[in-house]
């Protein structure tokens, strides 16, 4: 489908679920679209709307369920989203938006299960608070211009399976504290600036399926307790290859495929 949505949407007052994801609508979104106060799920993704998001977003107040994109928007991520104390599922995919990640969504969106922003040109830290969320499953920020250190308070998030922070610009070291989080399945860290070793405390991540650690600047050997994970879930283990420099190694030492999966040539 195509064209363009009218303010004459807001005359369906009892609208409780529009998807309309995957068509080629175009177009600034009508200011009718946020007078649908019984709205519980909205998905606008894959379409061509552009202008900027507006803040009477935060006039739908029994979302449930927000996707926005893939779209043309421009601007910055809404703060106002935060006031929707109902949303569960956050989605915001490849929108050319900037500014920085709310920190009032982890002080205020405390019924979120899943949190994903990922190819957008967000930028800044991941504020503290992200990790007061208390039923987050998952988390991916992946794709983004994020930067500074990976917060020790994540590993607050007891109820998180999917981990995403992969191809930012996060530096500093691995925070032990990820290896508080039992319930974690995939862990992508890999496309950043982190140094250091892998936390020892990784070896408490008994349900691990899949564990990125490439293209960083840690240089570590893994240790056993880590590589015994392997004999439990862990199928996926990506780290850089070692590469000796004048007696110094960089990279992970990891045999494979005994503990590594594999390793990517370091360059």
């Amino acid at each position: 489908m195509s064209g363009r949505l009218t303010s004459g949407i807001g005359n369906a007052q009892n609208l409780e679920s529009l998807n309309i994801n995957s068509n080629q609508y175009e177009g600034e979104l009508p200011s009718g679209l946020f007078q649908l106060s019984q709205l519980s799920d909205l998905d606008i993704g894959d379409n061509r709307f552009f202008g900027t998001i507006s803040s009477a977003i935060s006039k739908l107040i029994s979302l449930n369920r927000l996707t926005l994109g893939p779209n043309l928007f421009t601007g910055t991520i809404q703060s106002t989203i935060a006031s929707l104390s109902n949303l569960a599922y956050l989605s915001i995919q490849g929108i050319d938006i900037t500014g920085r990640l709310p920190a009032s969504f982890g002080y205020q969106l405390m019924n979120l299960t899943e949190l994903i922003i990922t190819g957008t040109s967000i930028e800044g830290n991941i504020d503290t608070s992200f990790g007061t969320l208390p039923n987050l499953s998952t988390l991916d920020l992946s794709s983004n211009k994020l930067r500074g250190a990976i917060p020790s308070e994540l590993g607050n998030l007891q109820n998180l399976v999917t981990l995403s922070l992969n191809n930012n610009f996060f530096d500093g070291q691995i925070p032990e504290s990820l290896g508080d989080i039992t319930t974690l399945f995939e862990l992508r860290l890999n496309n950043n600036l982190l140094q250091n070793g892998i936390p020892l405390s990784f070896s408490n991540l008994s349900s691990l399926g899949v564990l990125r650690l490439e293209s960083n600047r840690l240089q570590d050997r893994v240790a056993n307790e880590i590589c015994g994970l392997r004999q439990e879930e862990l199928f996926e283990f990506v780290v850089d290859c070692p590469l000796d420099v004048n007696g110094e190694t960089f990279g992970i030492v990891c045999e494979i495929p005994e503990c590594c999966t594999r390793c990517t040539p370091l360059g």
